[in-house]
């Protein structure tokens, strides 16, 4: 019985993260800013390109993901309708500094899993090439750790152990079907469980999905953020071969339809997490001017 109840809170916490961040993604998408807009397309042009395999549409666009977000911590004010609006940057306090240089390390993440060993037909590259990717984004989930702590998220023992099966499971199928992809699976794998944990406390919460509905997606992009990192594993382990010359149509059609998923939950991510704690961040920065 006991169980049950726990598993049943479980569920009803993840279904209303899961309407919160959707009213803030809504929120988002509406935002001014040209640089969340432009966001929103490229991310938009990266998924296709990542579900269709198109490796040159790829790296001309995606590198382009993590400076659009930048931007909308180094140019607030800047609007679609005025050049001149971009020409005020706005110089960056220590956390938003932190958060730009956790941008970095997005952005470099990106960059290393866009080379040729992420289509090698040898899982094991592959794996490798994961490794060296995880290792910046690792940066990118502390920065996020580190900022959301300060601002006062702790975790729930309830909602940490709900993680744990799923850190079990990776790292057994890491274990199982391809031991070189470990590291990512267990290091980096568990900063983003400690992000997700983090946020989804409701201290985070500081007004209405009205007033502040960027706060309300900071569940659900530490969810999806981990969702994507899940897609990424069952890539590189279940459908390790799909990238062979000779694989199945079908498997191969399997393989890029996950990609296009992996690719469209981190950029949702992505966006919710940045507008959140900026959110916040520029808040903060506001009234001690």
């Amino acid at each position: 019985m006991r169980s049950t109840l726990t598993q049943n809170r479980i569920l009803s916490h993840v279904l209303e993260r899961a309407a919160e961040g959707a009213h803030a993604l809504r929120a988002a998408a509406r935002h001014p800013h040209p640089g969340c807009i432009a966001y929103l397309a490229a991310g938009a042009v990266s998924v296709a390109a990542a579900a269709t395999r198109s490796d040159r549409i790829t790296r001309a666009v995606k590198p382009t993901l993590m400076p659009l977000l930048a931007s909308t911590v180094l140019v607030p004010g800047a609007t679609a309708d005025s050049p001149r609006s971009w020409r005020t940057i706005r110089t960056p306090n220590a956390a938003q500094t932190l958060l730009l240089a956790g941008l970095v390390g997005g952005w470099l993440g990106d960059i290393t899993l866009m080379n040729t060993q992420s289509r090698s037909s040898e899982p094991g590259e592959r794996a490798t090439n994961l490794n060296r990717g995880a290792a910046w984004f690792s940066a990118n989930q502390l920065a996020y750790i580190w900022l959301l702590v300060k601002r006062g998220a702790r975790p729930s023992p309830t909602v940490a152990a709900a993680h744990l099966p799923a850190l079990a499971t990776g790292l057994g199928l890491a274990s199982w079907k391809l031991p070189k992809a470990l590291p990512a699976a267990g290091g980096y794998g568990s900063l983003l469980g400690a992000t997700n944990v983090l946020a989804q406390d409701p201290s985070l919460l500081r007004s209405t999905p009205e007033e502040t509905p960027e706060d309300y997606g900071h569940a659900l992009g530490g969810t999806l953020f981990l969702l994507s990192d899940a897609l990424i594993l069952n890539r590189l382990t279940l459908l390790k071969h799909a990238q062979h010359p000779t694989a199945p149509t079908a498997l191969k059609f399997i393989d890029a339809f996950t990609d296009g998923a992996v690719m469209a939950t981190y950029v949702i991510a992505q966006l919710l997490l940045v507008d959140g704690i900026n959110g916040a961040l520029r808040q903060k920065k506001e009234k001690t001017a």
